[in-house]
């Protein structure tokens, strides 16, 4: 679900940087937001017990990520990473559902 930019700031949206390589959220902690890459690359992974990675998708300029996981109360059962400086517009996940109704 890609949002208009536009709508999204009129509904307490932030703007937030990150550098490549920084982590914007880990498995098992709890999805606080909608995210929409304004610019950049995101590597959506899980690790596995042997250490390998399983990288599930490169999400980019003018998607969304993780969005699904605002419809529940579960953990995220994935990891998502900044793989070059990224920008993302953010939503609180109350302000997003309320958006949404």
């Amino acid at each position: 679900m890609v949002i208009d930019e536009e709508i999204l700031l009129k509904n307490t949206a932030v703007i937030k940087e990150y550098k490549a390589g920084q982590i914007i959220f880990s498995e098992n902690s709890l999805p606080k937001y909608y995210f929409q890459i304004k610019s950049g690359l995101v590597k959506l992974n899980t690790y596995r017990e042997d250490g390998s990675e399983f990288i599930h998708s490169l999400p980019s300029k003018g998607h969304c990520f993780a969005e699904t996981f605002l419809w529940s109360d579960m953990p995220y059962c994935i990891n998502a990473e900044a793989v070059i400086d990224t920008i993302i517009i953010k939503v609180l996940k109350d302000d997003f559902m309320n958006m949404v109704d």
